[in-house]
């Protein structure tokens, strides 16, 4: 008597309950998408991590095409202005001044050398404010640039003194002097090291530099620890930690 008034029940509200099947395929069909969704995030990922790692080889390689052609390193040669227009010349002495002076000569140089494509502005009135993809070559990541300079261990930025081809983000609020900003986790920059170097942030030709400077390595900003005399990258740290530079030899 009781079923009968459940099934009556039932049949007069229209109404019935998923059975355990039905909720199994439910799941397994969320279980699916969930998927889909962080393997294409991974997949965007790898991708913009191999862009990087394409396009800094391809300006090591633009720079050294340059140094043969010119004998001298672009935005540092002293005769850019018999070269071409709207250039302005280096002091040749073989280092690629801030990345905000010479270093903007250099993309621009690299250009109008056609050693590389784009149009770049080179020196700018405000060389701080630099616009990305304008003044330097535009990076994969969102608000990430690629820049030149030369940089010393004295100064407390490079592991080995030399000019360098950087991975990294302009300083929002402008700023003076070499102020680049983190742009990558320490994964990511691990990632990118190991593709092109030993995967070690302090040897190699591809370096790792602290948060906004390597002066300020603030508990913010900390891209890799030491460990037993070697930096390693701090894979626990989720942030932007990192600066990413490849040594021009």
């Amino acid at each position: 008597m009781g079923v009968n008034y459940e099934v009556k029940l039932m049949q007069r509200t229209g109404k019935s309950g998923f059975t355990l099947v039905e909720l199994a395929v439910v799941l397994i069909i969320i279980g699916i998408i969930v998927t889909g969704i962080v393997s294409g995030k991974e997949l965007i990922r790898n991708s913009k991590l191999t862009a990087v790692v394409t396009s800094m080889q391809n300006y090591l390689i633009a720079t050294n095409t340059f140094r043969e052609q010119y004998d001298g390193l672009p935005g540092d040669i002293d005769n850019a202005t018999t070269l071409w227009t709207g250039v302005a010349d280096g002091n040749a002495d073989d280092q690629i001044s801030t990345y905000n002076t010479e270093g903007l000569e250099a993309w621009k140089q690299l250009a109008e050398s056609f050693n590389i494509k784009g149009n770049y502005t080179g020196t700018t009135a405000d060389g701080d404010n630099i616009s990305l993809g304008i003044d330097v070559p535009l990076g994969s990541f969102d608000t990430t640039g690629y820049w030149m300079a030369y940089e010393a261990t004295a100064s407390g930025y490079a592991y080995e003194d030399g000019n360098y081809i950087k991975y990294s983000s302009p300083n929002p609020a402008g700023g003076t002097g070499d102020l680049l900003e983190a742009s990558l986790t320490p994964e990511d920059a691990r990632t990118i090291d190991l593709k092109m170097d030993d995967g070690v942030s302090s040897t190699g030709l591809v370096f790792s530099v602290n948060g906004v400077t390597a002066q300020a390595a603030a508990a913010a900003s900390q891209c890799f620890v030491n460990i037993g005399g070697v930096d390693n990258y701090r894979l626990t740290n989720t942030l932007k930690s990192c600066q990413v530079w490849l040594i021009v030899k």
